[in-house]
């Protein structure tokens, strides 16, 4: 008996994550984060394409369809301040996270944060990361990452 059979097999997820290779300084009202594409030396995966050169601030949707978004930083400074992210669809706040008051002198602050989201294909999204201790702070690159994953 011969049974032959076909089906579509799809990718499954796909994603990037973008990375910083050095770390990088934000004014004290914060700003969006210009990331780079790191290689895989650096563990940035970048097999959804989502990230480029020309925008490196953002992550770029290639479909219409959910994701999942999410970033995290670490300050390389300790001190007294709050901190807060703010997540930025085609240019608009879309999801931000409450200022978390930061005391500290003993351990490297930082903030996390992850979300479902439904884009049409071209939507961007950037990461804002800000603080408000008065002075600039620079965010640790190898700890800090902007990442999107499509379902």
């Amino acid at each position: 008996m011969t049974f032959a059979s076909r089906r579509l097999v799809d990718r499954g997820p796909v994603g990037t994550t973008a990375e910083l290779i050095a770390d990088e300084a934000l004014t004290t009202n914060g700003e969006v984060v210009t990331w780079d594409q790191a290689d895989t030396n650096t563990g940035a995966v970048d097999d959804g394409s989502f990230w480029a050169s020309g925008n490196p601030t953002r992550l770029t949707a290639d479909k219409t369809g959910w994701y999942q978004i999410s970033g995290a930083f670490n300050w390389t400074t300790t001190g007294v301040w709050s901190q807060w992210i703010e997540f930025n669809i085609n240019g608009g706040t879309y999801k931000a996270s409450p200022r978390q008051a930061v005391d500290n002198a003993d351990f490297e602050p930082g903030m996390t944060m992850s979300f479902a989201l439904y884009l049409d294909a071209a939507d961007f999204v950037e990461m804002f990361v800000a603080q408000n201790s008065g002075s600039d702070k620079s965010i640790e690159s190898g700890k800090s990452f902007f990442q999107m994953v499509r379902f």
